[in-house]
């Protein structure tokens, strides 16, 4: 079973060499024995797993040695990753190493395949997080992907519909593409809807603006950049992705202040009547939101 984060990060026992990269046949690792050349690749994955899990590993080493399986792309470490996430204890771990990695990774075919099959499953929890990955793995193919899953789960009776779109948003935010962008500009757009939701909305508003940092001083957007990414969602609350991005020189590009300005006053069309005080302090800062993070990217250019 998966040590606790607060458990020691060192093993109980050795940590393997093999734990943490690709074998090599010509050299096999410290304590793993002579491979035998018959031995099927099948075999090689089970193994690999049976040790990781045997040698019982913190929190901490888990998700390197995992992570570092990812990045080699290797038959063994992919295969051995796949293995290891079909057990729950291991599920988010996987995905967390998934995660690390980079636009097109080597064995990103295999590793798309286990997201979609996430993506498409009816862990709620589980489809979330891979539907936040999936992004950054493939930005191409994920934005067609991630339009179907916001039209697919929208108004969903079992209520977790919001969020799995929400999902879906920062999916696209990940994905820094045009085509992401102009998708999350037309969710504003369903503004008119009557099932429109405006803490949804104000996600959206957040990953439009939260765009401002793949963005170079002509205003073109450039490909995402996880590092200065997940370095400020480290810094700051989740629920402070809502405040925006403030302090960030590069401004926001036309197309996107003019989306915000748009979907504010369609808000104010929603505006509920005089004896509903609480619903129209609530759709008031909605629409304050979208207006001053406009306003504010319009100071900075």
């Amino acid at each position: 079973m998966l040590p606790s984060a607060n458990e020691s990060a060192i093993p109980s026992l050795s940590v393997s060499q093999d734990d943490f990269e690709e074998s090599s046949p010509q050299a096999p690792s410290q304590g793993e024995g002579l491979v035998e050349d018959n031995v099927s690749l099948d075999e090689k994955i089970a193994s690999r797993v049976e040790r990781f899990k045997a040698a019982k590993h913190g929190a901490r080493v888990s998700s390197t040695a995992l992570a570092a399986w990812a990045k080699s792309g290797g038959d063994v470490s992919i295969g051995a990753l796949l293995l290891l996430s079909r057990d729950p204890a291991w599920a988010d771990l996987v995905l967390e190493a998934i995660g690390t990695l980079r636009k097109h990774p080597k064995g990103a075919e295999r590793l798309e395949e286990h997201l979609l099959d996430r993506i498409n499953g009816e862990d709620v929890r589980l489809k979330c997080h891979a539907i936040k990955i999936y992004g950054q793995i493939n930005p191409e193919k994920a934005v067609p992907e991630l339009e179907s899953v916001i039209r697919s789960n929208w108004g969903r009776p079992d209520g977790y519909g919001e969020l799995i779109c929400e999902a879906a948003v920062e999916g696209l935010a990940r994905a820094g593409t045009a085509d992401a962008r102009a998708l999350l500009m037309s969710q504003l757009e369903r503004v008119s809807e009557p099932d429109w939701l405006p803490d949804y909305g104000s996600v959206v508003v957040a990953a439009l603006v939260k765009r401002r940092e793949n963005q170079n001083k002509s205003g073109k957007i450039k490909s995402f950049s996880p590092e200065t990414a997940f370095a400020q969602e480290e810094k700051k609350p989740a629920d402070a992705l809502l405040a925006g991005n403030q302090g960030m020189s590069a401004p926001l590009l036309p197309e996107i202040r003019e989306a915000l300005l748009r979907y504010a006053d369609a808000l104010s069309l929603k505006m509920p009547p005089e004896d509903n005080p609480p619903g129209r302090q609530y759709i008031g800062e909605k629409i304050k939101e979208a207006r001053e993070k406009a306003r504010e990217n319009a100071q900075s250019d």
